[in-house]
């Protein structure tokens, strides 16, 4: 008995190292922007504002990690910090104890449209852009506009379009 337990940690071991939870795990998780929430909960530590759900957790962005860089180029770049709470302690765990992720996008205007493109995702570490951006263009273009907004620069492209 002894030996099949370890044979089988072997396996599940050489499986995790072979799937990487993190790949696994953003593949299936599916984003939904807070627009298309019928309830949003409210902020978290009354601080965070919430951005979206999966099944299982509520993402709400830092406003103070938000930034805005290069105004004046025709390529901007925004940016924040995002933190996902479980739906069932969102309220008691400690922000420390959520997981967070570092969002970064480049902008700019092609004939008529803003063009958003999300450049990474950065979540324990990792670049996980590709996993957690596929079919999830509806949170991480809502949140572009929610950090556009936060940081002003929402306003300045508006201004620049007047003139």
């Amino acid at each position: 008995m002894k030996i099949r337990k370890t044979g089988m940690a072997a396996i599940l071991l050489s499986a995790a190292m072979l799937f990487p939870v993190s790949s696994i795990a953003f593949a299936a998780t599916s984003l939904v922007p807070a627009s298309q929430v019928a309830s949003a909960p409210a902020p978290l530590y009354g601080e965070y504002t919430y951005v979206g759900s999966d099944a299982d957790s509520n993402y709400y962005v830092d406003p103070s990690s938000c930034y805005f860089s290069n105004p004046q180029s025709s390529v901007s770049a925004l940016g924040c910090v995002i933190y996902k709470a479980s739906k069932d302690a969102n309220s008691n765990a400690p922000i420390n104890g959520l997981d967070s992720y570092i969002v970064k996008y480049t902008t700019y205007t092609s004939t008529h449209n803003r063009v958003i493109v999300v450049d990474k995702v950065i979540g324990s570490g990792e670049n996980i852009t590709k996993d957690i951006t596929a079919n999830n263009s509806a949170f991480f273009d809502e949140l572009f506009w929610k950090v556009a907004n936060i940081t002003g620069a929402a306003e300045q492209w508006k201004s620049s379009e007047v003139h």
